[in-house]
């Protein structure tokens, strides 16, 4: 499974993941504050950065199957598609979950 979390402080969503018992095949964090960032790191190294979810794009990533939003995200849904304020786009036929706690 293909995680994006945006916003994701010191990785909660990967914390959540570890105590339901699932590992993601990879997992993107988008976050600015550099203490999070630090604590993230060091928790699970493996973790890809992504940087500032303003500036995130879809086609920096590849297909994600799970985005967990830590934050109010406004989005719109035109012709079939999700487009959030972050730019990013998804199609609802897609296996795509998204999850906003």
């Amino acid at each position: 499974m293909r995680v994006l979390s945006l916003f994701d402080g010191m990785s909660c969503g990967r914390i959540a993941l570890e105590r339901m018992g699932i590992t993601p095949s990879v997992y993107y964090a988008s976050e600015i504050d550099k203490y999070a960032i630090q604590v993230a790191r060091a928790n699970y190294p493996d973790t890809i950065h992504v940087g500032d979810v303003t500036e995130l794009k879809e086609s920096d990533l590849p297909k994600i199957d799970l985005l967990f939003s830590w934050s109010v995200i406004t989005g719109i849904l035109l012709n079939g598609l999700i487009f959030l304020n972050s730019g990013l786009c998804c199609s609802p036929s897609d296996k795509f979950i998204f999850v906003t706690l």
